[in-house]
């Protein structure tokens, strides 16, 4: 009886293996449970029936093969994302001046020069959270100083150009200079481009030299005009000379700042080489059809740097043609062979793009202002001639010289002839003082060919007559624009 017990149960036991082997996950614990218990229950029979085996033993004897593998059950559900970690991040510039890509909010930056931290708290935005620098840090107690360049504006008697900081601090107030024709719209770190906009709330940690920008808005009611800056003043203090001459801050132009001002060292042709000359707001004057020219003369150069033709893209060009002269690409910065093909021989005309009249003097808002203007080079330009075979064709610039119908033209100031007059007259800038000039008056050059010979020009005298001159002569310079 105690054997058909056994029996029983053995088989019991093989559907048991079946069974659990084949449950569900959801079922395969409670079964497991009562199979342990069925087993126990069928080991202590096989014990009475004078087993010898342990339980392990016994049920590794009663294991059958393996049989083959199930199905794969389905997948279960995905979990929920993790939370992404913060990045922390290192280099050696504020992430404020160049955005980092690839980071994201919640982001940590430390500037290794300085020791500040940001967090990133917007697409684009970084917040400063502290500075981990210590008293052993070299730049625990520091003090940086800040310049004002005001670019032509002035400030009031007790305002001062230079502040001394502690390291990190901000600058609490900041002066508001005034210039002529000029709304004053803010400090900025870069000069002349707003772009770089510096807040009294940023914190200084280096030297720096803040540079005034302003809004170009004349007064029309006026007859004369400030835009611009450029060298003309010659400095004669002998303190401020000697300042000058150990003087080491440069801005872009190669200009000598120092107290708030900038100054040339070297005339035009550099044969006062060691003279300084004060960059200052050029003077115009205005007419009413938009029409501005300087009051003075504030360059001296050539026409052109030869008097004979030039073959350029397969024609031959005469000296003085104003499409190709040198001091057309002067005044605006063109390349010619970028312009019009040819290489820089073919022109004899320097590559002046970057460092011409207009990049020079002009801040960005400025030029914004200053009009392309279609420059008329025809034969009704020239106003004197019935005839004119050395004409060019007419140009698109911002900055150009007047033509002779221009200089003669009573509702620009200007007599209606060619004769003497002293509305014609200019007189040279210190800085722009011709080499073997012994009067303030000067020559200076008009736009317009002359008639009679391929290496003249049309000028305005000493006297204001209206003549002409070879190419290659140096005489003064009196540009003109329209805004």
């Amino acid at each position: 009886m105690l054997k058909n017990k056994l029996l029983n149960l053995l088989s019991l036991t093989a559907v048991m293996f079946s069974v659990v082997s084949c449950s569900s996950s959801s079922s395969s614990s409670q079964s497991s449970s009562d199979a342990d218990d069925k087993f126990h229950e069928v080991y202590e029979a096989y014990k009475a029936n004078n087993g010898t085996l342990s339980y392990e033993e016994w049920l590794k004897s009663i294991k059958g093969e393996q049989g083959p593998a199930g199905k794969d059950g389905n997948d279960g559900k995905p979990g929920t994302n993790g939370k992404d970690g913060t990045n922390f991040l290192t280099g050696t510039e504020d992430p404020t001046v160049n955005d980092i890509a690839g980071t994201k909010v919640g982001d940590i930056y430390l500037n290794t020069t300085t020791y500040n931290l940001y967090k990133k708290t917007g697409e684009t935005s970084w917040t400063g959270i502290g500075n981990i620098k210590g008293q052993d840090s070299p730049i625990f107690n520091k003090k940086v100083n800040v310049t004002l360049q005001l670019n032509g504006g002035e400030l009031k008697e007790n305002e001062k150009t230079s502040y001394e900081l502690n390291y990190g601090d901000t600058l609490d107030t900041l002066p508001v200079p005034t210039y002529q024709d000029h709304t004053f719209i803010g400090w900025a770190t870069g000069y002349g481009d707003f772009d770089k906009k510096f807040s009294k709330a940023d914190g200084v940690y280096t030297d720096l030299t803040l540079h005034a920008v302003y809004q170009f808005t004349p007064d029309k009611t006026k007859e004369t005009i400030k835009l611009g800056l450029y060298p003309q003043s010659v400095v004669t203090d002998e303190t401020l000379l000697t300042a000058l001459a150990t003087a080491v801050d440069t801005d872009k132009d190669g200009y000598v700042e120092y107290e708030g001002k900038e100054y040339k060292k070297g005339n035009y042709s550099n044969s006062k080489a060691d003279s300084y000359y004060l960059v200052e707001p050029i003077e115009w004057k205005y007419n009413s059809d938009g029409l501005l020219y300087t009051t003075k003369s504030i360059f001296t150069s050539a026409f052109l740097s030869i008097e004979t033709e030039r073959k350029i893209n397969g024609a031959y060009v005469y000296a003085n043609n104003y499409k190709y002269s040198l001091v057309r690409a002067w005044l605006n910065g063109y390349d010619y062979p970028t312009m019009y093909g040819g290489s820089q021989t073919d022109y004899s005309v320097d590559n002046y793009k970057g460092k011409g009249f207009l990049d020079v003097a002009f801040s960005k808002e400025e030029r914004n202002e200053i009009l392309t203007t279609k420059v008329d080079n025809s034969l009704k330009s020239v106003k004197l001639d019935t005839e004119n075979k050395y004409l060019c064709d007419d140009t698109d610039d911002k900055i150009f010289l007047l033509s002779g119908e221009e200089a003669m033209n009573t509702s620009h100031g200007f007599t209606g002839n060619k004769f003497d007059t002293p509305t014609r007259v200019r007189t040279s800038t210190d800085y722009s003082y011709a080499d073997d000039q012994t009067k303030p008056e000067i020559s200076w050059w008009l736009r317009s060919p002359a008639q009679h010979v391929g290496s003249y020009v049309r000028i305005t005298d000493k006297q204001g007559y209206v003549n002409s001159h070879n190419a290659k002569f140096v005489n003064g310079i009196v540009p003109a624009l329209k805004i």
